[in-house]
């Protein structure tokens, strides 16, 4: 019978990932959490580990541990998995900041980190020219954006930028406009931003669902907004919107949800 062995190599890389998802076990709560999970000690290969997608090379792909109680802080030690492409831990109890380490993971194509206590600036993956999906919602992520917020993810492919329900402040990037036209929903509802909407909006051709409700934006509805034929769900509610509302809303063939109040007028 065929016997496969890992290489010394193998055995290397295997440890160094083991020494960073090990990271992630602090205090009396990891300690339980890992002893309810299969795998997740040393002398196990990390590839059987609950949780763990490994490829032919014996490299983590995928950390997906999604809802299954870990408290934790994110150490830079993650930076480590070099050829992670999945990294799911929404719905946990993770708190502390995100590592910069992380957004320097080329081989990233999404990253959910919603339903936690992150805090501190946003982070940003410019680093990671394969990401799809950002979900950093319902944190405390606080503070503004960077004024080069959406030039630094030009480079990405990212299809969906979730950051509600956090608390972030100040106002719109005009750099949101140099977000990739890959972008089909971008949502910063539920969050305490404040100005009038830039019109470098318009430049996000693809964009099929825009959520910017429950904030504090000012001013008129920019009429770009109407140039963006791909719209299907636009969220503008809960502002402070006032001026005209823009007749080039109508021109929206595939709009089906559009919310709005404020003190607008047709004409």
């Amino acid at each position: 019978m065929h016997k496969e062995y890992l290489t010394p190599i193998s055995i290397a890389m295997t440890s160094s990932a083991a020494d960073a998802l090990l990271s992630l076990i602090q205090g009396p709560d990891g300690l339980q959490w890992q002893a309810a999970k299969i795998g997740w000690k040393i002398g196990v290969d990390v590839c059987g580990w609950e949780g763990i997608t490994c490829n032919s090379s014996s490299q983590v792909t995928s950390l997906n541990l999604e809802n299954t109680g870990l408290t934790a802080t994110l150490s830079d030690s993650l930076g480590s998995l070099s050829e992670l492409t999945h990294l799911r831990l929404n719905s946990n109890h993770l708190f502390g900041s995100v590592p910069s380490s992380l957004g320097r993971l080329a081989h990233l194509v999404e990253v959910d980190l919603s339903r936690n206590q992150l805090r501190g600036k946003v982070p940003v993956f410019d680093g990671s020219s394969n990401l799809e999906v950002l979900n950093l919602s319902y944190n405390e992520f606080s503070g503004n954006l960077p004024s080069d917020f959406g030039a630094r993810l030009t480079s990405t492919q990212i299809k969906v930028l979730d950051l509600k329900h956090n608390q972030l402040d100040g106002e719109l990037p005009s750099t949101l406009g140099q977000l990739p036209n890959t972008l089909e929903e971008l949502d910063l509802s539920h969050n305490n931003l404040v100005g009038t909407l830039c019109e470098s909006i318009q430049s996000l051709t693809h964009l099929e669902g825009l959520y910017l409700n429950n904030n504090y934006f000012v001013g008129p509805i920019p009429s770009s907004l109407g140039h963006i034929s791909s719209l299907s769900q636009l969220f503008l509610q809960e502002n402070d919107f006032s001026g005209i509302l823009p007749a080039s809303l109508g021109s929206l063939s595939n709009l089906n949800n559009l919310f709005i109040d404020g003190k607008l007028t047709n004409s």
